[in-house]
């Protein structure tokens, strides 16, 4: 657990078999106790929720079928982030990696507009890290603010869950 980084809420957990017990915060990265792992192709991480992790030779397999609804990530860029309000500059993130989400999608310069009003809400931001700036640009743009919101809602689940995995 320590070396997976996970943070508990309260006391450690409870249950040493199963690993929980207590609100599971975050953890920085998937690392196996080599003792507890006894060569299962899929399993579950103990005292991760929900977390499936495989094998090399289970994702071989996946790749050289060509299975399409799989995606695979290293379990040493897994993480996961429960209390994101505990994070310091929190609000300054959500909008800095909004804004670098958008840049990344910016084909053709379609987004141009909604990148040059958060340059100019920037400064606002920083100023006050609890402004409303999704309100502000829905304000500026009437509205019409679809490509943010679906920015915004990416920029989240880079910042607390598990990178968007890449597919097989």
């Amino acid at each position: 657990m320590e070396a997976s980084g996970i943070e508990w809420g309260g006391d450690r957990p409870i249950c040493l078999v199963c690993r929980q017990g207590q609100l599971l915060k975050r953890w920085k990265r998937v690392v196996i106790d080599a003792g507890t792992w006894t060569g299962e192709d899929v399993f579950y991480a103990r005292g991760m929720p929900g977390t499936i992790l495989v094998s090399e030779r289970f994702k071989e397999v996946c790749e050289r079928h060509g299975v399409q609804n799989a995606a695979f990530l290293p379990a040493e860029e897994c993480f996961r982030e429960s209390c994101p309000w505990e994070i310091a500059n929190w609000e300054i993130r959500q909008f800095n990696e909004t804004l670098a989400v958008l840049q990344s999608w910016n084909k053709r310069d379609r987004l141009d507009p909604f990148i040059e009003a958060m340059h100019r809400l920037r400064p606002q931001v920083l100023a006050n890290p609890k402004l409303d700036w999704i309100e502000e640009l829905r304000k500026r743009f009437d509205g019409r603010i679809d490509a943010v919101g679906d920015a915004a809602a990416e920029a989240q689940h880079n910042l607390v869950g598990m990178p968007r995995p890449r597919k097989v």
